[in-house]
């Protein structure tokens, strides 16, 4: 029996990419510039879709005065044990790519339309005290970054197939030869010939219990837009013989916080300014890693909170234009709650 009479319609293409965030997005435009037909399948609206959906506040790493990528290596995995337990990182190959191709990524970047630059025209590069040493964040105004790429990506040809959720990969023998696919408005199902397949598939955020994945029991994680990321990429992968491991660290994975209340992440990124932290009681303590929070906790000394009080006012207006970039609507849920990042302090 013949495709045709099995679906409703029968596509071919040189590139399959399954996901149109930022990452699907990038490489349907680099992929259809090269002269490459290309197929991208998102089960949302490009324009809005993937972790990214509301915008970024900045992009990492992307320059590290004297520290060599070897050196950046091990600075990423004592980092990665730090947070999640000794041994317990990824491939050292990955973040070492990552850091040596990081400047190239933002010369591409300003090829599609993205601007690298803050408001002055300069570059805003902000010293993290989260790393120590030279360690540089490059802040950036991405607000509108997905609308961007998606047309970026319409304009060199990539084919976007919106509102449509890929089902299942195709293999043959130990290849993948195409995906199974289903608009989620017309009911349409097909089936999708490539040569290549490229899953580009967000952070693992919505399964249970990620938020505290090694000592907590709470809920699942509800930032980096979760009703976005649902893991279907993951599952097509596995259901189609990849290896996946290290699943429960994929993401931040050491603490509960509100982040729909500005930002966590400020107290610890703002500028190679560190927040300040501590217990119930008001004794100030030590950032705390994964090890500190299981033993404040087993102390009775939690919940551990964190605070920007002390931060100038300059920190926190610059704070709060790149949050506006990522989180706008916490803005407005902070004044429902009559919580003041500048004068109260985060519950972890």
């Amino acid at each position: 029996m013949g495709l045709d009479r099995l679906v409703d319609r029968v596509y071919e293409t040189d590139v399959l990419i399954m996901g149109g965030g930022i990452a699907g997005c990038y490489a349907a435009a680099k992929a259809a510039g090269h002269g490459l037909d290309v197929i991208l399948a998102e089960k949302a609206n490009t324009r809005r879709s993937g972790s990214a959906a509301m915008g970024m506040d900045h992009y990492e790493p992307v320059k590290n005065d004297g520290v060599t990528n070897l050196e950046f290596v091990e600075l990423w995995e004592a980092r990665q044990s730090a947070l999640n337990g000794p041994g317990r990182f990824t491939d050292p190959a990955m973040p070492y790519t990552y850091f040596d191709k990081s400047l190239w990524v933002c010369e591409e970047s300003e090829r599609l339309g993205l601007t690298m630059k803050w408001d002055d025209g300069e570059f805003y590069f902000m010293p993290l005290a989260w790393y120590g040493g030279p360690r540089l964040m490059l802040r950036v105004h991405w607000q509108d970054c997905k609308p961007i790429l998606s047309q970026a990506a319409k304009k060199k040809g990539a084919r976007m197939f919106e509102r449509t959720m890929i089902v299942d990969l195709l293999t043959k023998g130990n290849r993948v030869v195409g995906a199974t696919a289903l608009n989620t408005r017309t009911g349409e199902f097909m089936v999708i010939k490539a040569k290549a397949t490229v899953v580009a598939t967000g952070i693992f955020a919505r399964c249970y219990e990620p938020e505290e994945p090694l000592f907590y029991k709470y809920q699942m994680k509800y930032h980096w837009c979760p009703a976005s990321i649902s893991g279907d990429g993951y599952a097509a992968a596995y259901r189609a013989g990849a290896e996946i491991a290290n699943m429960d660290i994929t993401g931040w994975g050491i603490r509960i916080r509100d982040d729909l209340t500005i930002s966590y992440g400020n107290i610890s990124h703002g500028d190679g300014v560190r927040g300040k932290w501590y217990t119930w009681d008001g004794e100030e303590i030590p950032c705390p890693m994964s090890d500190a929070y299981r033993q404040i906790e087993a102390a009775g000394k939690d919940p551990i909170y964190a605070s920007q009080a002390h931060l100038s006012d300059d920190y926190h207006r610059r704070m709060e234009v790149a949050f506006a970039d990522e989180k706008l609507i916490s803005f407005k849920v902070a004044e429902d709650r009559m919580f003041n990042p500048r004068s109260h302090r985060y519950e972890l």
